[in-house]
This record gives C-alpha cells, sequence and structure tokens, in this order.
C-alpha cells in the first residue's frame, strides 16, 4: 500500500502556494518606480495616521476594565518610542523588495530592544504586555485599512501585506526582548538573598569557577574573603532580630559603597567577598576598611575576618580556600575576644 499524505495538509500548502503565487503576481504588477509615487501621494496621510493610531491603543485599553490602572503607562516617553516606531514602519512600506527584507530585520531588532527596555520599566505586570503589543496590533490594522479604502486592490495588497510584516516582526522582538528581560529578572532574584540582595551561597559555587578561570586567562590575581559578626548572637538577644537584620543590611551597603561587587551572604552572619584583581594583602584592607565603616554606624558592631587568595586550583579545591580563610576569621575573632 502506498502512503497518502493528509488531505487536510495537503489544501494548506495548496493553498500557500497559491497565496505565494498571487502576491508574486501583485509584487510585478506595483515596480519600484511606482512605489515611489505611491510614497509621493500616500507618506503625508499615513505619517498623520500615527497619533491617531496611538490615540486608538490608549482608547483600547482603557476600554479593558482590568488594564485600567495601568494606562499611566502611556506617557510620553513611550508615546515617543512608539512614534519612531510607527514612522519607521511607515517609511518600510515604500521600500524597494531587498530593502524591505532588510527592514524587516532591523525592526524585530528595535523591537527587542524597546520590550527590553519596557521591561525594566516595571510599569505593568508582565502577564499584560501580551494585552499592549496585541492592542496596538489591532488598532494600527484598523487605522490602516481606513487610510487605504479608496486605494486600488493592489495598492490596498501591498501597503497593508508590509505594515502586517512589520508589525508582526515588531511584536515578535518586542514580546522576546520583554520576557528575555523578565526572565533575567527572575533569574538575578533566584541567586540573591532577599535581605541583602548579596549573591547567595549557590551562586557562589558557580561564580568562583568563572571568575577562577577568568583570573588565570588575565593573569590577575583574585582573593577571597570571609567576614561574620563578632557576638552576634548576643547583639540579637540584646537588641532584637530587627537590629539584627539592619547589621546584617549595613554590612551589603557597606561593601557596595566600597565597590565590591561579588558579595554572597553564605548563611547567618557569615559573608564572603571575592575581589578580582586583588591580593591577599589587599583583601585584608579592604576588609578592614568595611569593619570601619560598619563600626562608624555603630560602633558596638565589630568584624572578624579572613582572607585568602585564590590559585588555579580553586575551583576544584575551593572548599580547602574557604577553610584557610574560615580559619584565619577565627583567628581573628579570638584576638577580638581577648580584648
Amino acid at each position: 500500500m502506498c502512503d497518502r499524505k493528509p488531505k487536510g495538509k495537503i489544501i494548506h500548502v495548496q493553498a500557500y502556494q497559491f497565496f505565494i503565487t498571487f502576491w508574486q503576481r501583485i509584487s510585478m504588477m506595483i515596480a519600484d518606480d511606482e512605489i515611489a509615487r505611491l510614497k509621493k501621494r500616500l507618506y503625508t496621510r499615513q505619517r498623520s495616521s500615527i497619533t491617531h493610531i496611538i490615540q486608538l491603543q490608549e482608547e483600547y485599553l482603557r476600554g479593558i476594565p482590568s488594564f485600567r490602572p495601568y494606562v499611566t503607562f502611556m506617557d510620553e516617553t513611550y508615546k515617543a518610542h512608539l512614534e519612531t516606531l510607527l514612522t519607521e514602519i511607515m517609511n518600510s512600506a515604500f521600500l524597494s523588495e531587498q530593502e524591505f527584507t532588510c527592514c524587516l530585520k532591523q525592526t524585530e531588532k528595535s523591537g527587542y530592544e524597546r520590550g527590553y527596555y519596557f521591561a525594566g520599566q516595571k510599569k505593568i505586570p508582565h502577564q499584560e504586555f501580551p494585552v499592549v503589543a496585541r492592542s496596538l496590533q489591532l488598532v494600527a490594522g484598523q487605522a490602516v485599512r481606513q487610510l487605504l479604502q479608496d486605494e486600488t486592490p493592489e495598492v490596498r495588497l501591498l501597503i497593508f501585506d508590509r505594515w502586517g510584516q512589520m508589525m508582526n516582526a515588531l511584536m515578535y522582538g518586542a514580546i522576546s526582548g520583554y520576557f528575555n528581560k523578565h526572565y533575567k529578572e527572575i533569574q538575578e532574584i533566584s541567586l540573591r538573598d532577599p535581605l541583602t540582595n548579596l549573591y547567595n551561597r549557590r551562586h557562589f559555587y558557580q561564580e568562583v569557577a568563572r571568575m577562577v578561570s577568568r583570573a588565570q586567562a588575565t593573569n590577575e590575581p583574585l582573593s577571597l574573603v570571609m567576614i561574620d559578626i563578632n557576638r552576634f548572637k548576643l547583639l540579637n538577644d540584646h537588641y532584637g532580630h530587627l537590629r539584627g537584620d539592619e547589621i546584617l543590611k549595613k554590612i551589603a551597603d557597606a561593601a557596595a559603597e566600597l565597590a565590591i561587587e561579588f558579595g554572597f551572604r553564605f548563611g547567618g552572619d557569615e559573608f564572603v567577598f571575592l575581589l578580582p584583581n586583588t591580593t591577599e594583602h589587599d583583601a585584608g584592607r579592604l576588609a578592614a576598611q568595611l569593619e570601619a565603616r560598619v563600626r562608624k554606624w555603630d560602633d558596638t558592631v565589630s568584624l572578624a575576618y579572613g582572607a585568602v587568595e585564590l590559585h588555579h586550583d580553586a575551583d576544584r579545591e575551593i572548599h580547602s580556600y574557604l577553610h584557610k580563610a574560615d580559619q584565619r576569621m577565627y583567628a581573628n575573632k579570638k584576638q577580638y575576644e581577648k580584648t
């Protein structure tokens, strides 16, 4: 028996082939010089429709009850960005076929950048962003149909098809950019300690391998400092846990003030800092500066710390280096307890 192809699939392929053939015939009927003449006639009308499209989108979103609290995101900055993108799309409708293909890729890239930026603004819940994208696609389509209603079928098909392709490229890019940024933020949150906003212990083991490799490649020193708070339990018991939390956050703040980028809360009152391009000696000095800042804030708080320089085997032997730093930290703590 011979294999039979699904009938629905054959019909779908035939319809697609018919559309491609039909569109190729329309493209041949409208040559590049005719497209130039179309631009001369339609450009001003299309340009003036951009403001109307932006207004239509705002009205559309206000008509969705669940979205009304977020419509304020359509501020002047958003409208200016949208006007720029719509102008680019409008211009593309009158390009040669080759230029139009290149413009499609650029529009998708522009959409990605705008979506990525917009996600960082956090002006609407992430689940509502597709509503914004879809609303723009709908109102722009309505506006262009109305604009072209007196044109010939060939002109309507050409311009509307190009608007459609460009809007699809813009939406695909914007949604990809938006959710890529959102994913990165969620990923970043999963790597952070919620109290101090330093990285967590799990991320330390991922980061140390990368930084050791980089130090080897650049032939620069890399050091580690382990820190904890002297008599932290007594401070907690005497002043309460809220005060304890303030102290932990102050250590993170002091590290940020000293431009220490790679800080990790290991648990409780224990911290580890990775210091690229820093020798063991300089790492100890930096830890002392961090303690001085904390003591200036509250002279009842002091820190114990131990520094160690990491070598090429640190990614495999990191527990040995942590143990060494821990021993030095406790030696420092014993000296404090004697005073």
